[in-house]
């Protein structure tokens, strides 16, 4: 389906509404390449729409931003256009990392700006918590595995994300990893711990409380986080999760299913109101998830412990070490930085995902019949060969048993003949005489 309003060309583009919103359709290949496929989000700076790239030798699917031009409003027109300018400049310094979107392309078109980004084929949180339910405990650390490098990462490069959120992240298809997607309102700061006073962004329900206050900080990306795990596991607005008259979380009573108090904590440390009581930094809060796994002896965590970090941090060691499907964060006492690899390339170790199987959602079980038919016969399977095996031990241990008896039975007359002769009372028979020759 191509997203289509009028046939008038390239030129409908200029067509706008009362606010400066383009009110007509894109028909022709932008910048001669872009072919409009359908909109797929719109919001206070522009429209999204998904594209297929024509220029490439394969066509390939990307996504593009387009900007609201807002005539007759020339002080959010400067805003917005900031806005664009500083997302280009974040996304080309951010996308280098496999878990953000790449920037493609960026350019102005008839007094409107465009920007090009990766398109990440996946699902987003939102949309997954729809279809399949509440989160539970495995899946939530999953989750912070995988996004913590992420928001390390950015946060070192001084840009705050100001919109975390199920609705921003995207489990792409092709490996299941977390994509965190939508930098528009991204913010770079000067400092870690300086204040800035700015207009609100973000979306309520998820912002921090300095965050609301114009004031974010990294910080209010990882209460946003918080608040986005906690949503996740109940399936509840969270302002539903919060007493407003005592202004304390109650996350607690909602969750369908348990949650250990080790992680519990670790959650409320992330949604704690003020920032000193809260996490100041992404590798602090994996920190203490490592112990965790560690604690409860979680061997198939993204964290594991290498032998030696100066080793490790070696082109190609890590990937030796990873499971296939996980990527990895390295701490390197020496720098004070956290290193991010990639998952191993499934191509480069001979293993393919068969059809049926999902690498989406690790952390949930199959409960369709036929997973539950096959679970059955195969733990059947398992019990049948079980009893087998204790068959063959005790009917082994009874045939050494009998073995052992007929022996015994066998030799022991010569053992009594045995035991007379050294005893020296065994006397020659009356009817034989002896006679020296």
């Amino acid at each position: 389906m191509h997203y289509s309003l009028k046939p008038d060309g390239i030129d409908s583009l200029n067509s706008s509404d009362a606010d400066g919103r383009p009110s007509d359709s894109i028909t022709h290949p932008l910048q001669q390449r872009y072919q409009i496929i359908a909109q797929i989000g719109q919001g206070g700076f522009g429209r999204t729409f998904l594209a297929t790239d024509t220029a490439q030798p394969v066509q390939t699917n990307c996504v593009i931003k387009q900007l609201y031009r807002h005539e007759g409003n020339t002080s959010h027109r400067e805003a917005a256009i900031a806005q664009f300018h500083q997302e280009v400049l974040q996304l080309a310094e951010l996308g280098g990392h496999s878990q953000i979107p790449q920037l493609l392309d960026a350019f102005e078109l008839d007094e409107q700006f465009y920007l090009v980004e990766e398109w990440v084929d996946g699902q987003t949180l939102e949309q997954e918590l729809a279809e399949f339910g509440a989160f539970d405990e495995d899946g939530i650390r999953q989750l912070l595995h995988e996004l913590l490098p992420v928001l390390q990462y950015i946060h070192d490069r001084r840009v705050i994300h100001r919109d975390i959120k199920p609705a921003n992240i995207i489990r792409r298809h092709c490996d299941g990893t977390l994509v965190l997607v939508d930098f528009g309102a991204a913010k770079q700061v000067g400092s870690p711990n300086q204040l800035h006073t700015e207009t609100l962004i973000g979306s309520a329900e998820y912002t921090a409380p300095e965050q609301t206050r114009g004031k974010a900080v990294f910080a209010s990306d990882l209460y946003s986080l918080g608040v986005t795990c906690i949503h996740l596991l109940t399936q509840l607005s969270p302002f539903d999760l919060i007493d407003s008259s005592e202004n304390v979380w109650i996350w607690r009573d909602y969750v369908t299913q348990p949650i250990s108090p080790p992680l519990a904590k670790i959650l409320d440390r992330l949604l704690a109101s003020a920032i000193k009581r809260r996490y100041s930094s992404a590798a602090a809060v994996l920190d203490d998830l490592c112990l965790l796994s560690v604690n409860n002896n979680a061997p198939n965590d993204p964290l594991l412990p290498y032998p030696s970090v100066s080793a490790v941090l070696q082109p190609g060691v890590i990937q030796q070490w990873l499971p296939p499907d996980y990527a990895a964060t390295v701490f390197e006492p020496d720098t004070q930085r956290w290193h991010y690899f990639s998952a191993p390339d499934q191509a480069s170790t001979g293993e393919r995902s068969t059809p049926g199987k999902s690498h989406r959602f690790p952390h949930r079980r199959d409960r369709s019949p036929e997973a539950m038919v096959s679970h059955l016969e195969s733990a059947t399977a398992s019990n049948i060969e079980l009893g087998w095996r204790i068959f063959t031990v005790l009917l082994f241990s009874a045939t050494s048993i009998v073995a052992s008896l007929t022996v015994m039975l066998a030799i022991e007359p010569y053992l009594v003949s045995k035991s007379s002769t050294m005893s020296g009372q065994t006397a020659l028979p009356a009817s034989i005489n002896l006679e020296h020759k």
